[in-house]
């Protein structure tokens, strides 16, 4: 197993160890969503799961309404979602997919250091919040 670090080594472990249960060893490549406009952030994402690249499928969308039409027709084991889209908040989208019954994992992904906006969005069922 190589130790590339991060989330990397993490999918290494669950796909290749031959101690996990059955239902945890991977058969497929993880399908993540990431909705965000700002290129250095989504190079960031590619060079951290760039070693392992056999384990992801990331598809990438810069606006909410291109994130819910992929949502619409798809399937995808996580959505990283920011906050500031060019066509609305991130939360506003969250709560329109929410609404609409797409639901999916979601990691909200912000520049802003805000507690109310965290909690506001951990109220919309966020799994986790990310500030960049």
């Amino acid at each position: 197993m190589k130790d590339g670090g991060g989330i990397g080594r993490w999918g290494d472990v669950f796909s290749q160890s031959p101690d996990l249960p059955k239902e945890l060893i991977l058969d497929r490549k993880i399908r993540i969503l990431v909705a965000e406009d700002d290129p250095a952030f989504v190079k960031m994402l590619d060079d951290s799961l760039e070693e392992s690249s056999s384990l992801y499928h990331i598809e990438r969308v810069t606006s909410g309404e291109r994130c819910l039409q992929i949502l619409r027709r798809e399937k995808f084991d996580i959505l990283l979602l920011d906050h500031a889209l060019p066509d609305g908040t991130g939360l506003d989208w969250l709560r329109r997919f929410n609404a609409l019954g797409v639901g999916i994992p979601t990691i909200f992904v912000t520049a802003k250091g805000d507690s109310r906006l965290a909690m506001e969005a951990m109220k919309e069922g966020i799994f986790d919040y990310i500030n960049r």
